[in-house]
């Protein structure tokens, strides 16, 4: 991942802002492999955040969730969401948890409605400061419904969370993970 260099010294909140950005990737067995497998792996683990930061003195979170699909050879979003969430107590979103805990952010993965492979929740996977983020990054096979007279669906998940008192758009983009997850299984 090509990183840039950080820009001009950015106004700072009282309080941190909480980044998610979820890039979900969803296929079905006929991208499972070859040419479909190495447009799958161009797509980014991090994007530009399209929002403004209002940098208030309560505790909050962006949310960016973006998807890509089969249908145009993985090369676009196919669709992208951008909402801003209070942060009373415990986040849920998707597959995460996020809990404010002095200062930090302790993130919990559950990983979903998977039916391949079978996984446990996993509680603090990761626990992040101030100015940290951290990426997890893992895949999954479902039907999508009970029973097995449906096709398979593919799905792998990058989750960028972080925690930061200068929030700006570039912010997965200009560094290297602080902290980082992997449950990528080989999935047939």
């Amino acid at each position: 991942m090509t990183r840039r260099s950080p820009s001009a010294p950015r106004p700072t909140a009282a309080v941190p802002l909480i980044l998610v950005q979820v890039i979900t990737i969803v296929w079905s067995k006929a991208s499972r492999g070859g040419r479909a497998a190495g447009l799958r792996n161009r797509v980014p683990a991090a994007l530009p955040i399209p929002a403004a930061f209002d940098l208030g003195t309560e505790l909050r979170g962006i949310v960016h969730d973006v998807w890509y699909g089969e249908e145009d050879g993985f090369a676009h979003p196919r669709a992208a969401d951008v909402r801003a969430v209070p942060v009373v107590d415990t986040v849920h979103h998707g597959d995460l948890a996020l809990t404010p805990t002095d200062g930090m952010i302790r993130v919990d993965l559950n990983w979903g409605a998977f039916d391949t492979p079978r996984r446990r929740p996993i509680r603090g996977v990761m626990t992040l400061r101030p100015e940290e983020w951290g990426q997890l990054r893992y895949n999954g096979r479902s039907s999508g419904v009970t029973g097995y007279d449906h096709p398979w669906r593919y799905t792998q998940s990058t989750i960028n969370v972080g925690i930061f008192h200068a929030p700006h758009a570039d912010a997965f983009l200009e560094t290297e993970p602080t902290k980082m997850f992997r449950g990528m299984a080989d999935l047939w």
